[in-house]
Protein backbone atom coordinates (compact mmCIF):
# COMPACT_ATOMS: atom_id res chain seq x y z
CA UNK A 1 0.00 0.00 0.00
CA UNK A 2 1.01 3.37 -0.43
CA UNK A 3 0.57 5.55 2.98
CA UNK A 4 2.35 8.75 1.80
CA UNK A 5 1.18 9.63 -1.51
CA UNK A 6 -0.67 13.28 -1.73
CA UNK A 7 -0.78 13.44 -5.61
CA UNK A 8 -1.73 11.48 -8.07
CA UNK A 9 -1.34 12.11 -11.99
CA UNK A 10 -2.44 10.15 -14.41
CA UNK A 11 -0.92 10.13 -18.01
CA UNK A 12 -3.04 11.63 -20.70
CA UNK A 13 -2.11 8.34 -22.79
CA UNK A 14 -4.15 6.06 -20.11
CA UNK A 15 -7.53 5.31 -21.54
CA UNK A 16 -8.62 2.95 -18.59
CA UNK A 17 -7.94 2.32 -15.19
CA UNK A 18 -8.21 -0.91 -14.14
CA UNK A 19 -9.99 -3.10 -11.26
CA UNK A 20 -8.60 -2.20 -7.94
CA UNK A 21 -5.62 0.50 -9.49
CA UNK A 22 -5.39 2.22 -6.65
CA UNK A 23 -7.65 1.05 -4.04
CA UNK A 24 -6.54 2.27 -0.80
CA UNK A 25 -4.57 4.74 -1.82
CA UNK A 26 -3.09 7.40 0.86
CA UNK A 27 -4.77 6.67 3.86
CA UNK A 28 -2.44 8.43 5.91
CA UNK A 29 -3.89 9.80 8.56
CA UNK A 30 -4.61 14.29 7.35
CA UNK A 31 -3.44 13.21 3.75
CA UNK A 32 -5.93 14.71 0.88
CA UNK A 33 -5.89 13.94 -2.62
CA UNK A 34 -7.24 16.02 -5.35
CA UNK A 35 -7.55 13.33 -8.42
CA UNK A 36 -7.78 14.89 -12.16
CA UNK A 37 -8.64 11.84 -14.92
CA UNK A 38 -7.43 12.59 -18.01
CA UNK A 39 -10.24 13.60 -20.96
CA UNK A 40 -8.82 10.04 -22.96
CA UNK A 41 -9.94 8.15 -20.20
CA UNK A 42 -13.00 5.79 -20.88
CA UNK A 43 -13.58 3.96 -17.90
CA UNK A 44 -12.53 3.05 -14.32
CA UNK A 45 -12.82 -0.21 -12.89
CA UNK A 46 -14.62 -1.64 -9.96
CA UNK A 47 -13.34 -0.23 -7.11
CA UNK A 48 -10.50 1.30 -8.67
CA UNK A 49 -10.18 3.62 -6.03
CA UNK A 50 -12.20 2.14 -3.19
CA UNK A 51 -11.22 2.36 0.32
CA UNK A 52 -9.12 5.99 -0.53
CA UNK A 53 -9.90 7.93 2.26
CA UNK A 54 -7.62 10.56 0.99
CA UNK A 55 -9.59 11.39 -2.03
CA UNK A 56 -11.75 14.47 -2.02
CA UNK A 57 -12.32 15.75 -5.16
CA UNK A 58 -12.04 14.21 -8.60
CA UNK A 59 -11.83 16.27 -11.78
CA UNK A 60 -12.76 14.75 -14.70
CA UNK A 61 -10.74 16.80 -17.79
CA UNK A 62 -12.83 18.09 -20.81
CA UNK A 63 -16.13 18.21 -18.12
CA UNK A 64 -17.28 14.49 -19.26
CA UNK A 65 -18.04 13.26 -15.74
CA UNK A 66 -21.31 12.27 -17.05
CA UNK A 67 -20.31 10.43 -19.76
CA UNK A 68 -17.34 8.45 -18.01
CA UNK A 69 -18.41 4.82 -16.87
CA UNK A 70 -17.38 4.60 -13.27
CA UNK A 71 -18.49 1.45 -12.56
CA UNK A 72 -17.99 1.65 -8.59
CA UNK A 73 -14.64 3.36 -8.82
CA UNK A 74 -14.87 4.98 -5.51
CA UNK A 75 -16.84 2.70 -3.44
CA UNK A 76 -16.11 3.81 0.44
CA UNK A 77 -14.62 6.89 -0.25
CA UNK A 78 -16.17 8.34 2.47
CA UNK A 79 -14.27 11.86 2.79
CA UNK A 80 -14.77 11.91 -1.36
CA UNK A 81 -16.83 15.45 -1.74
CA UNK A 82 -17.29 16.13 -5.74
CA UNK A 83 -17.32 14.48 -8.75
CA UNK A 84 -16.76 17.13 -11.72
Amino acid sequence: QCWSVTELTIPSNIKTIGKDAFSGLGDQSGAEINLIIPQNVTSVGYEAFARTKAIRTVTVEGGRSENLQLNGAFRVCNELETVD
